[in-house]
């Protein structure tokens, strides 16, 4: 056969292969094996804003870019190589690192056991305080300057001290545990910490499951077998009890809030007020039927008073936070489904002031806010039409004004 003729039929049957590849049903077995590789979905990683201004970055192909919006071209910032030349054998990464801005030039990142800062205009990287090699549940202070962490079941402070981490809790174990996510993840937990606004303050869970039945749990896949114990409350028995705690970095001191719900209610959706004076913690008693959103002195721990309460006979599940204004003290943007649909309502210090949002769709979470706070930009669903519900998988963008609750959709083409 002809060397071309050759050549044409290898093209052609390359050609028929990817075709097959792309238009073939897709299985279960693809998704989980190829989900986080090939047939993973494109897409910009790490894209966020430029801190103190209005340039974006993002990470492609392990290189760190820089855009501006308007200009066509994108300006690379940084390399994986050139970040390992300055990084320790330890501390090198095999990916771009996920990282955090701290102004224009600046940006923080951990890696091995070290909190390093990277700056861009001298392009000298600055490693700062260290942490055990089995440090889990790492928060970074919004000043790029400390790391609190759990280690076994205690909550610990580093870059407070030149000696080294310092315990903020020291009475874990045996069914206690503090700096870790509680109430098995549910109600919008995702995380044990919190700091505030300015890095002074960091508000943490505390769980208490030493009244919790504990079972025994075979594990086979060591040889002999081996046991680990858990605690698991079965319908009708004891459940944990968590409490929230306050540490303040520069007295080094702890106060919990003084909640009077019952000691096994849910503790959610925790946020700070803006001058991190208060924090915000949203109440949901055990028959999930009444919430309490209570705003807390972060200095004494005493209750400074209710914002609002709900209930519904049947079930509510608070999964956000409280969003608080910076420019209009006491404004605040709540969640709820109250009207049966996830919507946005706007309250100040009187109480309700409107709600936001309308319709048969659900507002998913808040992206952000305009410099003058005039509007809040949302994502959610599109809408749901109870004879053809494809609306509810679908995803757009949405700006909602604060004045008028005019809602306008930015994104015209179906999204996921």
């Amino acid at each position: 056969m002809p060397r071309s003729l050759l050549l044409l039929t290898a093209v052609v049957l390359g050609l028929s292969l990817s075709a097959q590849e792309a238009t073939r049903e897709l299985t279960l077995r693809d998704a989980v094996t190829y989900g986080g590789g090939r047939l993973r979905p494109q897409g910009l990683q790490q894209l966020q804003w430029i801190s103190g201004g209005t340039d974006l970055s993002f990470v492609k192909d392990d290189v760190l870019y820089g855009a501006s919006v308007g200009k066509r071209s994108d300006a690379q910032l940084l390399t994986i190589g050139q970040l390992n030349e300055q990084l320790t054998e330890s501390d090198r990464v095999k990916a771009f690192p996920t990282i955090t801005w701290q102004g224009p030039q600046r940006f923080t990142f951990i890696s091995g056991t070290h909190l390093h800062t990277y700056d861009l205009t001298t392009g000298r990287l600055e490693t700062g305080c260290s942490f055990p090699p089995d440090a889990e549940h790492l928060d970074v202070d919004p000043t790029g300057q400390r790391v609190a962490f759990t280690n076994a079941d205690n909550l610990f402070l580093a870059g407070g001290d030149p000696l080294g981490p310092i315990p903020i809790t020291t009475d874990g174990g045996d069914g206690i545990v503090s700096g870790r996510s509680v109430h098995r993840d549910e109600y919008g937990i995702t995380k044990g910490t919190f700091w505030s606004p300015t890095g002074t303050k960091i508000a943490f869970y505390r769980m208490d499951e030493s009244m919790v039945t504990r079972y025994e749990l075979e594990h086979i896949n060591t040889q002999p077998s081996t046991f680990a114990a858990i605690r698991y409350p079965m319908a009708g028995q004891a459940s944990h009890q968590v409490r929230v705690g306050i540490y303040d970095v520069a007295a080094g001191t702890t106060v919990f809030l003084k909640h009077n719900g019952a000691p096994d209610d849910y503790l959610t959706n925790l946020s700070w007020t803006p001058d991190g004076k208060q924090v915000c913690v949203i109440h949901l008693d055990r028959a999930t039927q009444n919430i309490r959103v209570v705003l807390y002195d972060a200095g004494t721990g005493e209750q400074v008073r209710i914002l609002l309460e709900e209930h519904d006979d049947k079930w509510l599940e608070p999964l956000h936070p409280v969003h608080f204004l910076q420019k209009e003290r006491g404004r605040f943007l709540h969640f709820s489904q109250r009207d049966g649909w996830r919507h946005l309502y706007l309250y100040g210090d009187q109480g309700p002031i409107r709600q936001l949002t309308t319709g048969e769709w659900t507002v998913s979470r808040i992206i952000g806010l305009d410099t003058k706070e005039n509007f809040v930009f949302v994502e959610g669903t599109a809408k749901v039409d109870p004879q053809d519900p494809v609306g509810a998988l679908e995803m757009h963008l949405y700006r909602v004004d604060l004045t008028k609750g005019t809602t306008v959709r930015l994104t015209k083409s179906a999204g996921q």
